[in-house]
Order: C-alpha cells, then sequence, then structure tokens
C-alpha cells in the first residue's frame, strides 16, 4: 500500500468512526449509572482473529502496540457503511463477519494488567472493502476539486487567505474563503508522518509561506475557491551546498544558496537521502532550462558562485529558471506535485530511486533539502537529494526574496495529503 493509500485510510477511519463513536458514547453515558467508571476506549486495525476464543488482535493506532481483545461479553458489533453517521443506520453483525484488514472502534475495560485482554462491549467496524472504496472516491474527489499553494495572506477576522498557486502559465494567486466548518489539519514541523496531523487544527494557526493543500469548489474563473477542507504545514525546499556532517548522521549544516545563510538539517528515521544519477541529472536540467549549456554538456558542471547569484545568467547567457512554456516544477507542497501530472511523474521518479546512508554524503555537495521549518529556524529533513549540480547550473536558485523557486526543487517536499501522487 503506498503511503498516499494509507493516509486516506487513517483519514477515512478517523472521519468515518469518530463521530459516530463519540454519538454512542453519549446514548451510553446518558443511560449509565452516576458512579460506573468511564469506559476505555481502543481504536486501530484487526491483524488477527479467533472465532473460536472469541479474540481480535488489533494494531493500536496510539500506540501501535498489539492488543488482544476480548468480545466474549460484547453487546453490539455494528458495521458503519462509509459516510454514514446516523446510528439507526449502522449494521448488526457477528464476530465471524470480522476480517483482518478491517477498521474497529472498541468500548470496554483494559485489561488490569499488560497480559489482561481489552474486554470490548461495543465494536463499531468499516471494513477493508469499505475503506478502499472510500478512499477511491475521496481520491477522485481530490483530483477533481483539490489545489495546492502557498500561503500568502491570512485574514482571520475575516475568515480569508490568499494562495499563491503554479499555473502552466506562472505563479498565480487565488483568493481562499474560509467559511465555518472548515476542516483544518496541521503537520507538527517535528513530523511528516500524516497519523501526526490526522486532529484539528484551526485558522489561528495558519501562517504566509504555509504550504497548503485545499479541497472545495472553484469558482467558474478559478480565481476563488470555497474551501472545505484544508492540510497545512510549514515545510520549507531549501536549494544548497554541505557546510558539515554530524560523525553520529543526525544532524547537517547546509548553506542556503539563495541568501548564503547557514540551516542546521535533523534527520530522523523517516528522513530519505537520494542521489540522482548524472544521466538523470542532465535529463532533468535539458527539461527544465533546454537552452542551458550545463543541461546541453554532457556531464555535470559544479556549482559557481557567479550561477547562484540571485536573478543570474546561466552559462549560456539565459536568465536563471525554465524557459518560457517550459515545464517548471514550482513550489514544493503537501503530496509533492505543484505543475500538474508531469511534476507527479518526477515526483514518482526520484522516490523510485533507491535511499542512500547519510555517510554517502560529504561536504561541498550540492543537494536540495525540504522538510518541516521549526520556529528556531531548522528543518527536519523529509528529502535530502544529491547530484543536482547539473540541475542548479541550469536553473540557478534565486533569492529567497525574488520569489523565484526554480524548477530544479523536484516538488521533492511529498509530506503527504489527498491529490498528490498517482
Amino acid at each position: 500500500m503506498s503511503f498516499f493509500s494509507r493516509i486516506l485510510t487513517s483519514a477515512s477511519l478517523a472521519a468515518c468512526l469518530s463521530s459516530p463513536f463519540a454519538l454512542l458514547e453519549a446514548q451510553d453515558a446518558a443511560a449509565a449509572k452516576p458512579a460506573a467508571k468511564p469506559a476505555d476506549t481502543l481504536r486501530g486495525e484487526i491483524t488477527a482473529i479467533d472465532v473460536g476464543a472469541k479474540t481480535i488482535t488489533v494494531k493500536d493506532d496510539a500506540t501501535k502496540a498489539s492488543v488482544i481483545v476480548d468480545l466474549a461479553v460484547v453487546r453490539t458489533i455494528l458495521r458503519v457503511p462509509p459516510g454514514e453517521k446516523d446510528p439507526k443506520k449502522f449494521i448488526p453483525i457477528r464476530i465471524s463477519d470480522l476480517d483482518t484488514g478491517d477498521r474497529v472502534a472498541l468500548r470496554g475495560r483494559k485489561g488490569e494488567a499488560d497480559a489482561k485482554p481489552f474486554e470490548a462491549v461495543s465494536v463499531l467496524l468499516m471494513t477493508a472493502g469499505d475503506l478502499e472504496k472510500k478512499r477511491l472516491a475521496e481520491i477522485a474527489d481530490w483530483q477533481k476539486r483539490g489545489s495546492t499553494g502557498t500561503l500568502v495572506t491570512v485574514d482571520i477576522a475575516a475568515k480569508t487567505a490568499v494562495m499563491s498557486a503554479r499555473t502552466a502559465e506562472g505563479p498565480k494567486e487565488i483568493a481562499l474563503s474560509l467559511p465555518a466548518g472548515v476542516q483544518f489539519i496541521r503537520y507538527s514541523p517535528a513530523s511528516v508522518r500524516y497519523a501526526d496531523a490526522n486532529q484539528a487544527s484551526s485558522i489561528s494557526e495558519l501562517r504566509p509561506g504555509d504550504q497548503v493543500r485545499v479541497l472545495g469548489t472553484k469558482s467558474d474563473d478559478g480565481q476563488s475557491i470555497v474551501v472545505e477542507r484544508m492540510i497545512s504545514g510549514a515545510f520549507r525546499t531549501v536549494p544548497a551546498t554541505i557546510a558539515s556532517i554530524s560523525p553520529d548522521g543526525k544532524e547537517i549544516k547546509i548553506t542556503d544558496l539563495r541568501n548564503k545563510q547557514p540551516v542546521v538539517v535533523t534527520l530522523t528515521d523517516e528522513s530519505a537521502v537520494r542521489r540522482l544519477p548524472a544521466m538523470m541529472a542532465q535529463m532533468l536540467a535539458l527539461r527544465v532550462n533546454p537552452r542551458a549549456a550545463g543541461a546541453a554538456g554532457g556531464a555535470a558542471m559544479p556549482v559557481s558562485a557567479n550561477a547562484n547569484q540571485a536573478g543570474g545568467t546561466n552559462p549560456a547567457g539565459n536568465r536563471s529558471g525554465p524557459p518560457a512554456g517550459a515545464q517548471g516544477g514550482g513550489q514544493a507542497a503537501p503530496g509533492g506535485a505543484g505543475g500538474g501530472r508531469g511534476n507527479s511523474d518526477l515526483t514518482q521518479m526520484v522516490e523510485r530511486l533507491p535511499k542512500i546512508p547519510v555517510s554517502e554524503l560529504k561536504v561541498g555537495d550540492a543537494v536540495v533539502v525540504s522538510g518541516g521549518s521549526q520556529n528556531d529556524g531548522t528543518l527536519t529533513a523529509i528529502n535530502i537529494i544529491a547530484g543536482v549540480e547539473a540541475l542548479f547550473v541550469s536553473a540557478p536558485p534565486q533569492s529567497s526574496q525574488s520569489g523565484g523557486g526554480g524548477s530544479w526543487n523536484l516538488d521533492i517536499s511529498n509530506i503527504g495529503g489527498p491529490g498528490g501522487l498517482q
């Protein structure tokens, strides 16, 4: 299952089971005795079933631990149809109807000791098949009505924002209406896992510069969107050279080629380090700027000081960035693609490259680093791509103040979110 598939499976569980589960909790609470202990809860995926013993094993979403669940005293097992929130329309089923891969929300009592099973009294279930149907429907909806961009302004009082989106014609500003009822989801800058972002956020957490993916109704002229759902995160993509690497490989110091400022990059177990093969780098360089001498010259050329000046020229005398009409990358954004199908293909091509250990990097290497931006300016790395010298020569990184991104960014953020990779 792809990263994107896991994202929507997790989101579907939360959206489809949380609301009806809370409703059933409220109904039980109203009927319970005042002194009764509140029921414990457990949500996760069924990984094993023993019909004879009336037990199931559930991988807990919260702890990732496997929990044995005793169904001997269960009162109700209800299947929740996709999108249904009315408990009257839930479908009673039996233990024998459960299957591995199904998602469940359980109420009952935790065992008094670790070896004791969780005693369930009620089970809400969404089958793996139902989840897959919902996931495919959500993907189709995001592909049809989803948009990606970078926040330019946010007006909390007016509940509006402006997003800069990449189009075939260049950057385009789109007005966003954020009425009551918008579902806001935000990534933690310390994590790139969607599970860590699958919680309620608010408009007050939005900041100019945030990467966003929005789902909503677009105006006929494409100038505005009434947003229904927004996924946001403080993510950056930085073209740089490596200044130092810590002995344990957990931290890299880089120099941002756009402003010459140092940036500290923290690596986690989820950080991916890859290197572009020389031929691929040349191909991409040719794609982003066919007229650049660096793209046509064969071997990758070193990064030169002149090539990295803001708004500078490449060796062929052209202005930095792709020529008019070229398929540029644009700002990196949740899910990757910011410029259409071509960039989605590019993202997948880069992701198929084998990961390499940090030890294969060295001081002076040219890299593109994408990751979550911390308050202190450090980055938690999502992707580090080396072997990009030819791309920097073809489309030199521009000044941060100029607003130029250049197609060198490869749309490699891939922090997840609907509407991204196919």
